[in-house]
């Protein structure tokens, strides 16, 4: 699909960062653009609600698969014309053989709402350039390049159209490597790809997203990606074609305000991003189909992350890569019906809600919330385990309570209030489900007081990275592929750092468990544990085998101290490419 936004591409080149953060290479940050943080956008409203789409790659790429001349290509299956180095000619045999006979796009649609999906975005023309629609200014597309003489896009935006499903599309604008002068990964792999990118601009992208917009529309969305080779003026004469009522991600080029950023395969580093924003991943590790890419991620899974991006006020983009006869393979379908299952009982802990109130989250889980008619507000703790003595503390939360329940069943949850806080009493044979929601209505507004992470009742810490402050230039939160855990990663920098607010009840020894990943070749750096001004000890990261093998290793007692305090992680020492890859480091008081 994406593995890299324009900047990105710097990063791709410099193996030894790739390396030390031991992730994908489309786990890079996206530009730096403008994203405005009104709330109050009109445009915006259906979107912010959704929090839920399909994201569809489809094109010629899904008929080669993953091999082309017999030999697998390494790599992104919708990447196989650029790394398998293959000519705009062998290449376009490919789309000779796209038979779509199972594309159905009704089947299409009725998975996205089975999956309880809001949205879908399409891609009507990837990296290689195939317009999947009837382009009047290229023969590269699916009426005049294939053997059917079939318009692909206009089946599904019929049937969006008549299911009120906004559809949105992924448009590579930039980055084309069959149309001459479209700009590629790397120098042109075929003498016949080479041009002016301002003529590509003019004469191809320019006038398709055009006839998208009016023969296609409405559009809900446009997608961009890769902007490499982009600037202000290109952008501009890019955005003029698209309708105002479209919203763009921050694709487009670096600089140029957008309505949303994208993120891929990685939440954002900041625990609350500023203004809109996205989350894309795959159900395996492609996004285009690849035969040989049987890595499915769980439902139970994606129905975390899910939690986890509307915890954190975002949106899940869920790609599915559909063979080349428009079928989606079935180990896709299923994840998706499992997670429309448990939005059939658990949505509306999901749509039209806001961030968490609580920062960070007090409970190994998610929180949202959203204002209710009466003025009340319904606060949605997602929970991602059964706490050991049954309770869920709701810290800092001045607001009466009205009622407590789970969503699933409707049995109503005990509440008692405890200090300034509030404590919620779960039943023990609550249904097992990989989120379990307790909807708690509260007397107005959220009121919280600020607080820091404290003890539980055995005298344990654990500082997660999630509620982390990461600051630096690198540093960033990742996740390895098929899993759903986060990790710190990209931590290549010496002078970035990881900071966690706690609050000791009282000064005592704390023994120290680090849950890390580090290769062989980077062991060795030494990380200093500071509270405060006060440097508690230091830490010498040893080697797990690679960056994304994780081990739990037992580290230095520190000397804790009672009351509010920071918490840092501070580099001391980085013989190797990278500190260290961190899930959590876990402070428990010794008796």
């Amino acid at each position: 699909m994406h593995p890299f936004a324009f900047q990105k591409w710097r990063i791709l080149a410099a193996a030894s960062l790739l390396l030390a953060a031991g992730a994908a290479a489309h786990a890079a940050p996206a530009p730096t653009t403008t994203i405005p943080v009104t709330k109050d956008d009109p445009r915006k409203a259906w979107w912010r609600d959704a929090k839920f789409g399909m994201f569809v790659h489809w094109g010629v790429y899904a008929v080669p698969a993953g091999v082309h001349d017999g030999r697998p290509v390494r790599h992104l299956g919708e990447w196989i014309m650029c790394h398998g180095r293959i000519s705009r000619e062998d290449y376009r045999k490919y789309a000779e053989r796209l038979a779509p006979d199972g594309y159905q796009p009704g089947t299409w649609v009725d998975l996205a709402e089975q999956a309880g999906m809001k949205y879908i975005v399409v891609t009507a023309k990837h990296h290689d350039g195939f317009a999947l629609f009837d382009s009047k200014v290229s023969d590269w597309d699916a009426v005049d390049a294939t053997p059917r003489k079939q318009d692909l896009l206009m089946p599904l935006v019929e049937e969006c159209r008549k299911r009120n499903m906004p559809l949105g599309y992924h448009y590579s604008q930039a980055q084309d490597w069959y149309h001459p002068g479209g700009g590629t990964y790397g120098q042109p792999w075929d003498e016949s790809q080479k041009g002016s990118f301002d003529d590509y601009l003019a004469k191809i992208a320019v006038p398709q997203i055009k006839e998208l917009s009016e023969r296609y529309g409405p559009i809900a969305c446009i997608f961009f990606d890769t902007p490499v080779g982009m600037n202000a003026s290109r952008a501009a004469a890019v955005r003029a074609a698209v309708p105002p009522s479209t919203l763009i991600n921050d694709r487009l080029s670096p600089g140029t305000p957008a309505d949303f950023r994208s993120y891929e395969n990685a939440l954002p580093r900041e625990l609350i991003p500023a203004g809109d924003w996205e989350l894309c991943l795959s159900c395996n590790d492609t996004w285009g189909y690849k035969s040989n890419d049987q890595h499915w991620k769980s439902g139970a899974s994606l129905i975390r992350l899910l939690s986890e991006t509307s915890s954190r006020g975002g949106n899940m983009l869920l790609n599915v890569g559909p063979e080349a006869d428009g079928r989606i393979p079935d180990a896709a379908a299923s994840t998706l019906r499992e997670i429309g299952g448990w939005l059939r009982v658990n949505g509306e802990a999901i749509y039209g809600t806001t961030r968490s109130p609580f920062l960070p989250i007090p409970w190994n889980g998610g929180c949202t919330q959203k204002t209710l008619p009466s003025g009340d507000t319904a606060i949605y703790a997602h929970l991602y385990e059964q706490p050991k003595d049954g309770k869920v503390l709701l810290p800092g939360l001045t607001n009466a309570i009205v009622s407590a329940e789970l969503l699933a069943g409707g049995r109503k949850v005990p509440f008692t209030r405890s200090g300034n806080s509030w404590s919620l009493d779960l039943p023990s044979d609550a249904t097992a489900s990989p989120v379990r929601i307790v909807k708690v209505v509260v007397k107005g507004a959220p009121v919280i007081e600020e607080r820091a992470l404290e003890p539980d009742a055995d005298g344990r810490m654990t500082l997660g990275v999630s509620i982390a402050r990461l600051q630096g230039t690198k540093i960033r939160l990742e996740r390895q592929p098929s899993t759903i855990e986060q990790n710190i990663g990209f931590w290549t920098e010496v002078a970035d750092t990881a900071e966690w607010n706690i609050q000791p009840a009282a000064t005592a020894d704390y023994g120290t468990t680090w849950d890390i990943a580090c290769a062989a070749d980077s062991s060795g750096s030494i990380l200093a544990i500071v509270q405060g001004d006060k440097e508690l000890g230091r830490f010498e990261i040893p080697s797990t085998g690679s960056w994304n093998e994780f081990q739990t290793v037992a580290g230095p007692t520190l000397k804790l101290t009672a009351g509010a305090s920071k918490l840092r992680l501070v580099p001391v020492s980085k013989p190797g490419l990278g500190v260290v890859n961190l899930r959590s480091l876990t402070l428990a008081k010794t008796r």
